[in-house]
Order: C-alpha cells, then structure tokens, then sequence
C-alpha cells in the first residue's frame, strides 16, 4: 500500500513539474468575453429599425470585484486581437486549475512538496 502511495506522489510530482515548466505567463491577458450588438435608436424614421439596428459594435464584458459589471466598447479593427487575449486568460486560467488540483491530491497524500525540497526522513 505505501509502495503505491509513494508512486502515486511521484507521478503527480512528475506531472506537476511538467505543468508548472509550461505555464507561461503572456502580457497578452483579458478576462471576460466579447460581444457583437446591434443597437436600434430612438428615431422611429432611422432605417436601422429595418435592418436590425446601428452596428455590429464589439462589446468587451467584464465582472470586477464586488460583483460590479463593466462593457467596454472596443474598436473592431482589435477583434483579433482581443480573442487572442481573452484565449490566453483561458489557457492560464485553466492551467493553475490543473495546478492546483494536483497540489490538493498531493496534500491529501502526503506529498505536498514545495518545488526543489526533498521529503524528510
């Protein structure tokens, strides 16, 4: 049972080095999401009540502390741009995920090792 215990700490270990080497951390980071609107003025003789309103216009949309909630409209030409941003926020997110759900299964097991230290005997 401890031989298996001990494997298990070496594999999550291995794979938490492994993680923790390819998290990198780009300068390019947005939270939030991106949305197109369309919007229909108050002039009831405006043609956008035909054809679906003025726009598209790109929204980005973002929750901050305290639950306060933001849209920003952006400039259309950084569409790309932002989604590259907001793709990279994702991936880091979901890496310290990771990161931590293999820190807890190490703590559980004993095995919870700050990088580099070598368990006591």
């Amino acid at each position: 049972m401890a031989v298996r215990r001990e494997e298990r700490i070496r594999c999550l270990g291995e794979r938490r080095r492994k993680l923790a080497k390819g998290i990198r951390v780009p300068q390019g980071l947005l939270r939030g999401s991106l949305a197109e609107r369309r919007i229909e003025c108050a002039n009831p003789g405006c043609g956008c009540h035909s054809r679906g309103g003025h726009g598209p216009y790109l929204y980005l949309s973002q929750t901050h502390e305290k639950q306060r909630h933001t849209c920003t409209l952006m400039p259309r030409e950084l569409k790309k741009e932002i989604r590259t941003a907001l793709a990279n926020y994702r991936k880091l997110k979901r890496d310290l995920y990771r990161l931590s759900d293999i820190n807890l299964e190490l703590l559980k097991l004993g095995g919870l090792r700050p990088s580099g230290e070598k368990k006591r005997r």
